[in-house]
């Protein structure tokens, strides 16, 4: 009943079925085809009669159980929707010789409830012209792949839903390529193509598969927008580029990658309520930053209400996060925590949390109501500035830090630092902090952040006791809204430093629902 209720939504939103057929295959085995008949119906037949009238959406039903194809993969053409009974009871095997199902033309296909095993081979060639449904689908093999075949902009739409595809992905050029509620190895979208790309509720593993490439690289001129998506223990990370407008990221959580998110693109992005957590560069890919790399001229990065926390870099600058050739980066309400250097990379790089390169087009950093906290032990690897430092001073950069906590050392040229205002620097006095009102030299103790935790909020954060200097202490003109964990500010007199407003009374902080 339930597997007829969904056939019923899914016919809602296809094309008019005033002409269409349900082929029922009845036998597991593959024979030579002679037409699908009742009660003697294999798949490969059922797929040729089906595909003989392709101006109709045909249904063909599959049983629980492995359908073999020694015969070769199948061709499919027209519209097709091919169900099984669940994932793990209904299985298309292919030979090992031939990709397991093949688009002829501008064909759509949709795939529900049932398993592909492709031996090697392609489980699924599907067409940028032709729409392609993918639900519930599970391919279990890492050496299987799935194209959206098509060398230039097509008109079809790509969805995958509630699947699990531990293999590559490549939607190819499609209209729109959209993964929600799923678990995959690999994705790649776009392929410098107009594709809209939609990620939410997804999984993307290197554990999935054990020796395979993993991760998201996203080659596109349309609009992203990720959301609630973990992308984890990969060697790919996740990579922007082409030119998309723009770019959304909010509730990512980035973990255990051995790359960092790229942004090649001249183009704007922004991260909200997002973790960052041991990841990772031992390559020096991207000059060597852990979680977070800004590259390109012209590229603009917003990064909000996000925790950066034990992510490590190999190379000159910015253990956790760099920005460089004339792009531009704003940090609000942000945490970082326990960043650093691998120290195989060049010596003495600089800035373990932020770090930055001047440029003849200008790079800009911008951090308000930023906490950064240098690790507790620090390599011995000749680290300059355990929290910010780059290289540049007064051409080429443009360097902003307001309403800031910077627990450890800065690592910056002489004259770096253009605006700073309402900071609080604990353990020295290295980070150019010389506006009225900032704070240098300032004990732990009298800093009383305490640790890394859940304080409220999506995110990880550091809360200031109320003791602290840090309180009622920031620049009233650059006081945000909120805090990191979306708490409003100010909580009390004036607005403290940092990413946390210390609150107490945190009882009608979401309003009164």
């Amino acid at each position: 009943m339930i597997r007829l209720a969904f056939l019923l939504v899914v016919a809602m939103l296809a094309t008019p079925l005033a002409c269409a057929e349900t082929f029922v295959v009845t036998r597991n085995d593959d024979p030579a085809p002679n037409g699908c008949l009742p009660g003697d119906c294999s798949l490969r037949e059922a797929l040729i009669d089906a595909s003989a009238d392709p101006g109709t959406l045909h249904t063909i039903l599959l049983d629980g159980a492995t359908y073999g194809l020694p015969r070769g993969g199948l061709t499919y053409a027209g519209q097709i929707r091919i169900s099984g009974n669940s994932n793990t009871t209904t299985t298309i095997e292919g030979d090992g010789v031939e990709p397991v199902l093949t688009a002829s033309g501008a064909a759509s296909i949709q795939l529900l409830q049932l398993a592909i095993k492709a031996h090697g081979q392609h489980a699924l060639d599907a067409s940028v012209d032709g729409d392609t449904f993918l639900y519930r689908l599970r391919i279990p093999e890492a050496d299987s792949q799935v194209w959206v075949q098509g060398s230039s902009d097509g008109l079809g739409n790509v969805q995958v839903i509630q699947s699990e595809i531990r293999a590559y992905f490549d939607c190819g050029r499609s209209q729109l390529c959209q993964v929600r509620d799923s678990q995959m190895l690999r994705l790649q979208a776009g392929k410098g193509g107009a594709t809209r790309v939609s990620i939410s509720g997804s999984t993307f593993d290197g554990d999935f598969v054990q020796n395979q490439s993993s991760g998201v690289v996203v080659h596109s001129t349309e609009p992203v927008t990720i959301s609630h998506t973990t992308i984890q223990n990969g060697d790919i990370g996740l990579v922007f580029s082409g030119t998309p407008q723009p770019i959304a990221v909010d509730h990512l959580h980035f973990i255990g990658n051995e790359r960092p998110l790229r942004l090649a693109a001249a183009t704007g992005l922004t991260i909200d309520a997002s973790e960052f957590r041991d990841n990772e560069n031992p390559h020096g890919l991207g000059n060597g930053s852990g979680a977070l790399w800004i590259s390109n001229s012209g590229a603009t990065a917003t990064v909000t209400a996000s925790t950066f926390s034990g992510n490590a870099g190999n190379d000159y600058a910015g253990g956790a996060v760099l920005v460089e050739n004339g792009a531009s980066l704003t940090v609000r309400n942000s945490t970082f925590s326990n960043n650093t250097f691998l120290g195989t990379g060049v010596g003495n790089p600089r800035g373990a949390a932020i770090g930055y390169q001047d440029d003849a087009a200008t790079t800009k950093l911008v951090l308000d109501h930023v906490t950064i906290v240098a690790p507790a032990y620090v390599p011995d690897i000749g680290i300059v500035g355990t929290t910010i430092g780059g290289y540049g001073g007064e051409s080429g950069l443009v360097l902003t830090v307001r309403n800031s906590i910077v627990r450890g050392s800065c690592g910056l040229e002489a004259n770096a630092m253009d605006t700073n205002i309402g900071n609080v620097e604990s353990g020295g006095d290295t980070c150019q902090f010389s506006a009225p009102g900032s704070q240098v030299g300032i004990s732990s103790g009298a800093l009383a952040l305490g640790t890394l935790g859940d304080h409220g909020g999506p995110t990880p954060t550091y809360k200031p006791a109320a003791n602290s200097v840090a309180i009622n202490a920031a620049a009233a003109a650059f006081c945000t809204e909120f805090d990191q964990r979306g708490y409003p500010r100010p909580f009390g007199g004036e607005c403290d430093v940092g990413a946390v407003e210390a609150d107490d009374d945190v009882l009608f902080k979401d309003g009164f629902e």
